[in-house]
């Protein structure tokens, strides 16, 4: 007997149902907004802070920061770090200017150099602490302008460390869009503050990601449009301090002291004189023909002696890490740069970069 279906009877192919797929897309969506949470960097909107003019994050906002190292941040008041700005009350308050590098998403509120720097004092009942105030892509000159902002904020007495890690930074007419600027004029020299505002509509975008933790949207559009929207920002992000960032070859360090007379001499007025200047390169570039092991000396020595000799001259505390960072690697094998899911040795500070910077500048305030 023959028993092959006819068309009338063939069994119909098996088709999701509406409600199938709903659970899946919901299903999706919700593995997709935890792993956001756990895994995808989250980074508040940009407010405008009335007492200084800079765009800030909100006081109290959480940054969360996995593409290098795994940091969760709070943001303190006028874009300071967490809740240092209570070491303003201390005898001894100590300001860190910096970029990215003081900003320091990459660790946790309680790894960042000003925080270490407030354990050693009250370790050895030093009457100072530490404070905060970094943004990235931010140059010497931001710093110029900065002091002087927030100085009605801050007491008389403030000691004013500026940790920076490229030589490129001391020259004229360097930077990124939308900072101040060093510039080399007909006249000589100048500094120009400048600054943009956040385009409103990215903050919006930004703002509604923030609040309703849709930090893998952020990436999706990354993803599809090229759109860094855990970070939205007028300007790029900096990139990594680097050890040979001006090459020895080029310049003789004479051909830039005027420029780095006048810089310095308008970071010292800007400091009233209390101002220690922190270099703290890279020991690992990224240039693939550099040397490895790293050198014992500094390619850039001779630049780094000629601003020392600059820096003594107006009365400014001039230390580079170079050594240090070298020490380090010769005992241990570590560096102060890189984390477990970033390049080794390179990028950002990881907690002992952190340590060795807070110690360094301990050291020096109390040697």
């Amino acid at each position: 007997m023959n028993t092959t279906p006819t068309p009338e009877h063939a069994p119909r192919p098996l088709r999701p149902r509406a409600r199938d797929l709903l659970l899946g897309l919901a299903i999706s969506v919700l593995l997709a907004w935890v792993s956001g949470l756990l895994f995808l960097n989250s980074v508040p909107p940009l407010v405008l802070d009335p007492d200084t003019g800079q765009y800030v994050y909100p006081e109290g906002s959480h940054v969360a920061y996995r593409s290098e190292g795994w940091g969760d941040s709070l943001a303190g008041p006028h874009g300071s770090n967490g809740q240092g700005w209570a070491g303003l009350d201390a005898e001894l308050p100590v300001v860190f200017w910096g970029d990215s590098f003081v900003q320091a998403f990459q660790v946790d509120d309680d790894r960042k150099m000003d925080a270490a720097f407030t354990r050693l004092c009250q370790e050895s009942d030093a009457p100072c602490a530490g404070v905060g105030i970094g943004r990235f892509a931010d140059s010497l000159a931001d710093y110029y302008f900065k002091m002087q902002r927030y100085a009605p904020l801050l007491p008389e007495n403030t000691t004013h460390v500026i940790v920076f890690g490229q030589l490129t930074d001391t020259l004229p007419d360097q930077g990124a869009d939308c900072r101040s600027r060093f510039m080399q004029t007909a006249q000589g020299f100048a500094l120009e503050e400048r600054f943009c505002s956040p385009k409103a509509r990215w903050e919006f975008v930004r703002s509604l990601l923030y609040r309703y933790r849709l930090s893998f949207l952020g990436k999706a559009l990354n993803v599809a449009k090229g759109v860094r929207l855990e970070a939205l920002r007028p300007v790029p992000n900096s990139a990594p301090a680097s050890a040979s960032d001006v090459k020895p070859s080029l310049d003789p360090p004479e051909q830039y002291e005027a420029a780095w007379a006048y810089l310095v001499q308008a970071l010292a007025d800007a400091a009233h004189g209390r101002l220690m200047i922190v270099y703290a390169p890279q020991l690992l570039p990224d240039d693939p023909d550099a040397p490895f092991p790293p050198p014992f000396r500094n390619p850039q020595a001779p630049y780094l002696e000629a601003f020392a000799n600059v820096c003594n001259r107006y009365g400014v505390d001039f230390m580079g890490l170079y050594p240090e960072w070298h020490r380090v690697w010769s005992e241990s094998g570590r560096t102060p740069f890189g984390f477990a899911n970033s390049r080794p040795g390179r990028g950002h500070f990881n907690v002992l970069g952190h340590e060795l910077v807070a110690r360094a500048v301990f050291d020096r305030l109390f040697d």
